[in-house]
């Protein structure tokens, strides 16, 4: 197809927000397209845009757009349209602060996050897919099997949203804001107290203080008191699977809210996208509304979860070793079947365990 003669704005000499909206139209009759006819016609989706923008796009653009050849689109059949924050948008800021990577490419924001955890990043796609493209795929990170979450957001849209001050925010948003805070680095546990009682407590850690600030900074903008507790980690050594890791950070640095009504508030007005701590929020709340805290009700149940949470894992790792390629493996001289067989090894391991916790933690939820 000939460039119409006559032409003499280019797509690339537009202000960004017009580029946007054409481009945003470009996938919008695209997908029109392909839902009629079954297929898109780059030559018709060009002329289709010079008629109602005036602005020329090559196919091979468009195409390239499409396809994820080039920015600002990604690959996939067609790329969802980047949408601007909404009422959640601050759950996006809390992840961010914790447990997402962070890349700002041209006029756009690229979120990632690597896990074992298979359900935890589906929950994480499933989140962001409303605000544009996102996807999950396997991958082998040094000796271990793990998902790879990334989300593409549009940078100008969100900028704003990631900068707003936490004195400026309403009390909705910063309970959105550490949402994404406890999603991401936090957890919810009980502590003992006396004659066998129990409380909740929700914490927060990282190894980066500048995290654990921004944490406190939140927390007193809402009045919510918390201690904190520095745990000194440098040298420490654990074993994962069969690989010996030791702890680089010097110090891990951990918030805890432990008072109740503070607990009880934030378990309230809080979602979490980690969906054994949304179980755990749920359960808690039960567990407070109902007055049953005693340590026999409430440490089986939270054991039996913990397996559960270790057997699925486990399970993760398994779906993403058999889908990740053999020579993979091959170029870090990994025996990719004697990885299968451990990890098999350790799902009948926790699973056998969980066997013998299920009873009386399912009696103690059904009473509920």
């Amino acid at each position: 197809m000939r460039k119409p003669k006559g032409l003499g704005i280019r797509f690339i000499d537009l202000p960004r927000s017009e580029r946007r909206r054409i481009v945003n139209l470009v996938f919008e009759e695209a997908e029109a397209m392909k839902n009629q006819k079954g297929r898109v016609n780059y030559n018709e989706l060009s002329r289709k845009i010079y008629v109602k923008t005036g602005i020329h796009l090559w196919p091979a653009v468009i195409r390239s757009w499409i396809i994820g050849e080039k920015t600002p689109m990604k690959a996939g059949s067609l790329k969802a349209i980047r949408q601007p924050p909404d009422e959640d948008g601050q759950i996006v800021r809390g992840l961010i602060e914790t447990d997402l990577h962070r890349h700002d490419a041209y006029n756009t924001l690229w979120l990632s996050i690597h896990t074992t955890k298979d359900f935890y990043a589906y929950s994480l796609q499933k989140f962001f897919l409303k605000y544009g493209w996102s996807d999950v795929k396997p991958t082998l990170i040094k000796h271990t099997p793990e998902w790879r979450m990334s989300a593409y957001l549009d940078y100008d849209l969100w900028f704003q949203e990631l900068q707003k001050p936490i004195d400026d925010l309403s009390q909705q948003e910063k309970m959105k804001l550490l949402s994404g805070l406890i999603t991401g680095d936090g957890w919810i546990t009980i502590m003992h107290t006396e004659r066998d009682q129990v409380s909740f407590v929700v914490c927060i850690g990282s190894s980066r203080k500048h995290k654990i600030q921004f944490v406190c900074q939140v927390l007193d903008s809402m009045s919510i008191p918390y201690s904190t507790i520095k745990i000194r980690r440098r040298g420490r050594e654990q074993i994962i699977g069969d690989i010996l890791v030791k702890t680089k950070a010097y110090y891990e640095y951990v918030v805890a809210v432990s008072a109740k009504n503070a607990v009880l508030e934030i378990l309230t007005h809080t979602k979490l996208l980690q969906p054994f701590r949304e179980i755990k929020r749920k359960l808690a709340l039960k567990f407070i509304h109902k007055g049953k805290l005693k340590r026999a009700a409430i440490k089986p149940v939270w054991d039996w979860l913990r397996l559960i949470e270790k057997a699925s894992t486990v399970r993760s790792q398994i779906r993403a070793c058999e889908l990740i390629r053999d020579e993979k493996f091959a170029r870090k001289n990994l025996d990719k079947q004697q990885m299968l067989k451990h990890l098999h090894e350790k799902l009948r391991e926790y699973t056998d365990k969980t066997k013998e916790l299920k009873p009386i933690a399912t009696r103690i939820i059904s009473n509920l």
